[in-house]
This record gives structure tokens, sequence and C-alpha cells, in this order.
């Protein structure tokens, strides 16, 4: 491996996630009064199935045990008030059903499609009786064929809603249901994307079938047939209206709403894109940063001095909004020339400087990671632990370095001696290899315009302290796509990006914790009733002091309205103190 200072080159990275975030259920609609929920009489028992295991599942980092069970589902209470409810109209009147029956269902899907299973179940924490739906669809191309797995819930009271969760990183499994949405009536589907491995491991992708099926097929095969299912279970029709659907995820999950949006735009009527892993070269800048490390262990800068520069960092910054409520809120206001503050030494104010400063390849770039919280950098980017250390513990960046260059140039290939970051060309050959083994990511800004076009709404969240996926990449992905469309205005008739404060990676930090379900709420609204999300508020986890976060659609940024002396003592951590610039 070599690295020398003249002509390094700043490379750039993509998503992935090793949990997904858990939603919580969606707040009620503002002005959207609660409907009754269709109550759906019940389908003929099948025969009893196995019981299930419990499922440990990486991606959310939690084990979620499915109960299943066979019979009649009884009488269920009414839907509960945290669910917005769809116009009854949406919800026709039901008729012939296959039921809960795998059979049944198998005549309502594609030739390409199997069921391998159907059977009642019920959540362990709610209750909520369900049919759960497993099967998979057959891919083939460009190398040979493949199974992409899928699940789905189908709830037995239902308000017209139908959840495709995202998952992150490199899939390998298929995401657990939200148990709160299934509870509020929300249809639910996932996939493992073609890959049944780990979240962090990308070497499934030298099979180039299965790399295609991660990239984009996987997610549109499935859902068409889930789907499908989704509309025969309930009676639906298939006009427009009858089902709203929507896909959530974060990162990794998040690039999957923006793919489907760009090259599938009338699969969804809602886009909810967290943190979205929507430009390949994130990846490269983890190898970019793990190199150098690699190169120069003296380097590593420790947890300890991360966290004495953030303390620095909040001192100087936290009230340019405002407010000194502990919250850098607009993370393009530090300067990250770190050498004033006498905390590191030379090699360690290079390897901050990687961190910070913008990759480029080519004619692309990637930008650094914001500053606004940085010790969030130790979990992902740098290592809690000393480079000596990664054998046995290496942080996220060099496994998912490591893993995606090999899917890309041979099992065999070691980046460490094989890759130079000082010659252009090697950066140059990942990103074009990337591209051809990953086709549709890095969209242009006019890809979405069929998606607009539909009618589809689009509602990005980032966290403004992300330390996995730059926040200033989204920033830059919504800029792009506001000057293809004419300005901010004309962008946020159809797509929203806000940014959360203190929110590392989807979730942790000390920031908001239940940005997704928000923004599921305030998405639906939008899709459903028309109600244009002008502000969304967001709350601190139950374990953290209490914080409420007023988020403003970019490019507005929020103002405290205490000023900067506060003579009133307004409560910064209370949204009703702030408001959103013009």
């Amino acid at each position: 491996m070599r690295w020398t200072r003249r002509g390094r080159s700043h490379l750039l990275a993509r998503s992935f996630h090793p949990r997904e975030h858990r939603l919580s259920p969606a707040a009620p609609a503002a002005g959207s009064p609660p409907r009754a929920p269709v109550d759906l009489p019940p389908a003929a028992p099948p025969p009893p199935p196995p019981s299930r295991a419990v499922r440990t599942l990486l991606t959310v980092g939690a084990t979620l045990v499915l109960g299943v069970g066979a019979g009649v589902a009884p009488a269920l209470a009414a839907e509960p008030a945290t669910s917005a409810a769809v116009p009854a109209a949406a919800v026709p009147a039901a008729v012939a059903r296959p039921g809960c029956d795998a059979a049944a269902l198998q005549r309502t899907v594609g030739a390409d499609t199997t069921i391998t299973a159907a059977a009642s179940a019920t959540t362990p924490n709610t209750a909520t009786r369900y049919c759960k739906v497993d099967g998979y669809v057959a891919t083939s191309g460009p190398a040979g064929s493949n199974h992409v797995n899928f699940s789905a819930a189908l709830p037995d009271r239902f308000v017209g809603r139908y959840l495709f969760n995202g998952i992150g990183g490199a899939a390998g499994s298929i995401p657990p249901i939200d148990e709160a949405q299934l509870a509020a009536g929300w249809a639910q589907a996932g996939t493992d994307a073609g890959n049944q491995g780990s979240v962090l491991d990308y070497r499934f992708a030298v099979d180039r079938t299965k790399a295609l099926d991660w990239a984009s097929r996987g997610v549109h095969v499935t859902t068409v047939a889930t789907q499908a299912v989704t509309r025969a279970y309930y009676g639906l029709p298939t006009q427009a209206g009858a089902l709203h659907r929507y896909i959530s995820g974060c990162s990794g999950g998040g690039r999957m709403g923006l793919v489907e949006a760009s090259l599938y735009p009338t699969e969804y009527d809602g886009v909810l894109a967290g943190a979205p892993g929507s430009n390949s070269l994130n990846i490269l800048k983890f190898g970019q940063i793990v190199s150098y490390l690699l190169a120069h262990p003296d380097a590593w800068v420790s947890p300890d001095q991360l966290g004495q520069l953030e303390k620095a960092l909040i001192a100087k910054y936290d009230a340019r909004d405002g407010a000194a409520d502990g919250f850098i809120r607009d993370p393009g206001v530090v300067d990250t020339d770190f050498a004033p503050y006498g905390l590191f030494t030379p090699a360690q104010l290079d390897l901050l400087r990687l961190i910070t400063g913008e990759l480029k390849v080519g004619d692309r770039s990637y930008p650094g990671f914001s500053a606004s919280n940085v010790t969030g950098w130790s979990a992902f980017l740098t290592g809690t632990q000393p480079p000596s250390t990664w054998g046995t513990q290496p942080p996220p960046a060099l496994i998912l370095f490591d893993t995606v260059t090999r899917a890309l140039f041979g099992a065999d290939y070691d980046f460490r001696t094989q890759f130079d970051f000082a010659d252009p060309a090697d950066p140059q050959s990942w990103a074009t290899t990337f591209d051809q083994v990953f086709p549709g990511q890095n969209a242009a800004a006019d890809s979405y315009d069929r998606f607009r076009d539909a009618g589809g709404k689009l509602l990005i969240w980032h966290g403004a302290s992300d330390n996995g996926i730059s926040v200033f990449d989204t920033i830059g992905l919504y800029g792009k796509v506001a000057a293809h469309q004419h300005g901010y205005a004309d962008t946020q008739r159809w797509a929203r990006l806000f940014t959360v404060p203190g929110l590392f990676h989807c979730f942790g930090g000390p920031g908001a914790q239940d940005t997704p379900a928000q923004g599921l709420a305030a998405l639906a609204d939008w899709v459903e009733h028309g109600q244009v999300p002008r502000t969304i508020v967001v709350h601190s986890a139950a374990d953290q002091p209490k914080a409420d976060f007023l988020l403003c659609p970019y490019p507005a940024h929020p103002i405290f309205l205490g000023g900067a002396d506060n003579p009133r003592h307004l409560n910064a951590l209370d949204a009703e103190n702030w408001r959103c610039s013009a």
C-alpha cells in the first residue's frame, strides 16, 4: 500500500447501514380526523404451520419473535389513534379474496414468483393478527439465476396503505415488520434484495446476477409481487388510489427508494428516503480514510480526543443559530481547520482533513463528513481502537471498502497491497467498475422527472451529524435536482429535504430518533390529503434528555425565537420556540 501526499485523491463512498431504524407509530395528521379502518371478514383458516424461530436481524440490531398460528381472527379493537387514516373511498368493498392460503395466493402473482408459505400470525407486542406471506421471485442474468426472497404482512384490519421496508448495506436478510404500523393497519413488505448473507459483506456481488438484484432489480420485482398479493388479499382494484403505496428506509434503504423513484416511477406514491447512499464514491471515501490509517497508524485519533474536539466546536459554533442548546444545527458553519485547538499531531491533522475534505475522482466528487458531532467518527470511520487491533475489530468503513472492492475485482483482491490512492487510475477504475457491476446508482438530476410527473412525493431526511454518509452529499444531490427544476420553490412542490440536528447515521447521537415515524406521517398526509410538510417536529429518545426539534425544508433553517441573549428565557429544546427562515 502506497500513500503520498502529492496527488492525493479525494474519493467517495456509498450507502450501507448495519442496523435499520424501526419506525414507531405515525403521528395523527393535523386536520385529518381519524376514520375507522376496514375490518375485513376473516379468510378460511389455513392448516397449522410449524412455529417460527426467533429471528435476529443485524439490520436493526434487535430480535423479532414472530408468533405463528392458525385460526380465524377474532374481532379487533378500534384502529389506534396514532394512525393517520385513509379516506374510506380508498378501500373499496371487498370482492372475492384468496385468503391466507399459499396455493390461492400463488394464483395472484406472475410465473416468476413462488409463494412458499402463507399463515395467520400474531405480533408478540401489539397482539396484531395478520397474514404472513413468504416467497421469492426467480431472476436470471447477466451471470446465472437467483432467488430474491420477500415477505409480506397483511393485517386483519387494513387502512388502505402498503409500506415497503427498505434495508441498508448489502441487505442479506428480510427486514422485520414494523409492529406499530402493522397495528395501525398498514400492510407491509420487504426483501433481502437477492442476497442471503451479512449486511456489511458485499462479496456476494462477484455473482453479477446477485449484484444486479441488489442494485435495482430485487426491490422492483418484489414490489410487483407483494403489491399484487396485497391487492388480491384485500380485493382491491388496480386503479390509482385504491392502494396508497410507500417505501421507506435509511442508508441503503433510502437508496432503494431513490432507485425506485428514478427507474420505476409509477410503483410508489410516496418515497421516504433517509440518509440515502446515492453516491457510490461514499465507499471509496471509506477506503481513502482507512488506507491512510493503515499506512500511518500514528495518525489514529482516539475517541477521547474526538470528545475534546467536539466540546471545543460546540463551544464555538453552538450559538450560531441563536441558541446555546448543545446542538450545531447547521453543520456548514464549522471551520474544519482543527490545528488551532492544539489537540492533534500533524499526522492526525492530515487524517482529519481527509475525513472532512472533498474526494475527487475524475469529474466526480464526494464531500467530506459533517463535523457537528465528531464523536460519531470513531464508531464508523476510524475505529474505537488503534489500527493494530483491526484484524479482529475493524471499523465498518474498512469492512465495506474491503468487501466491495473484492466484489469488483475478485475475491482474492487485497486493497492493502493492490490499490494505490496516489495513482488516479486506481480510484477511477474502481468508480467505473462499480457503476458497471451495480447499475442504476448515481442517478442524474433529471432521473426523477417521471416520478414527479406521475404525482409522486419524495421526502428525504438526513442526520446533520451523519458519520456514515455525508449530509453534504444529500444536500448536493437535492441542490442539483432543484437546479434542474428551476429552483427550490418548484422542487418543493413534490420533493423536500429535512436535516436532523445531532443525528448520526440513521440513528444514534444526541439528536432526535423518531424522524422515520414522523416523516412517514408527514408523507402520508402529503400524498393522501395534499398537506405539504412545511415543518416536521421530531423528538429525542426516551433515554435522553427531553428535546423537541423543529425541522425546516431545505434551504430554510430553524431560527430560535429567544434570540442570542434569550431575555424571555425560552426553552431552546422546545420546538415551539423556533421558526423556519424564509
